[in-house]
């Protein structure tokens, strides 16, 4: 029934549930209606269909060569929406012939910024040694609201290199944009907790020092997401820096993220 629905409903969200309620059930005659459902006329229902079937792709499924043949055709569907959901790491199966080296075909050249995200960062989690040259190729190009830089930034964090910190840390300053500085200071605490966790706790009171100068910065929004990642970080040596932070801070959004700040780490 759920096979149909998704083959004929005239709905698209009536097709959009039966292919939730399909990855949820599991089993080869469902795994063969949502490769049906890449397929489909609307790119809303192609992308859920693709998004779903990693849940259909184990090695115990009789389908398998198909289901992954299905994700390596997604991208190159017309909609860069889809693409950007089938740049996943299962490209990188052995049972993909050229799946690698089509996600660096989407890193470097794909139309979308959100693709060339997406395959970059899904050649970040697989195999850092062949991501990281094309993540410094992106961190160095220029684009609209600076997004490739962003989302570069975002990839390198997930390939736990000894250097993202340091990297990170240059999109500190006033010379980069907003959007760009909140994402350096994510990935800076992410990988500076990460380091912590594996022993190397340092990194935590290093990354706090380099954030501790936002506090005082010219765009409240900067001041706000500064004092968030600070309370993130943990490191209790942040709290007299907020606390004169609170006594001169003009914004309310920003003495709400101090004080939020300030509870984490006094908890």
């Amino acid at each position: 029934m759920l096979a149909y629905q998704v083959a004929h409903d005239p709905d698209v969200l009536g097709r959009l549930e039966a292919i939730a309620l399909l990855e949820r059930r599991g089993g080869d005659s469902a795994g063969a209606a949502i490769v049906a459902a890449a397929r489909d006329s609307s790119w809303a229902v192609r992308a859920a269909a693709v998004e779903a079937l990693p849940r259909f792709t184990g090695e115990t499924s009789p389908h398998r060569a198909q289901e992954l043949a299905t994700m390596l055709a997604a991208t190159h569907d017309g909609d860069s929406r889809v693409r950007t959901v089938a740049a996943t790491p299962l490209l990188l199966d052995a049972m993909i012939p050229g799946g690698t080296a089509r996600l660096r075909e989407l890193a470097t050249g794909d139309s979308s910024a959100y693709v060339r995200g997406a395959a970059l960062s899904a050649l970040a989690a697989a195999d850092s040694a062949v991501a990281l040259p094309l993540i410094r190729e992106a961190l160095a190009r220029d684009s609209w609201t600076d997004i490739d830089r962003r989302l570069a930034l975002a990839a390198l964090f997930r390939t736990h290199d000894t250097s993202v910190v340091t990297v990170a840390e240059r999109y500190f300053g006033p010379a980069t944009p907003r959007g760009t500085r909140r994402q350096a200071l994510t990935v800076a605490v992410g990988a500076a907790r990460s380091a912590a966790g594996a022993g190397a706790g340092g990194r935590v009171a290093e990354v706090a020092e380099r954030i501790e100068p936002l506090l005082a910065d010219e765009d409240s929004f900067v001041r706000e997401y500064a004092a968030t990642a600070l309370g993130a970080l943990g490191d209790g040596a942040a709290i007299p820096w907020l606390e004169h932070r609170r006594a001169v801070e003009p914004s309310a959004r920003v003495l709400q993220a101090v004080d939020g700040a300030l509870a984490a780490l006094r908890r």
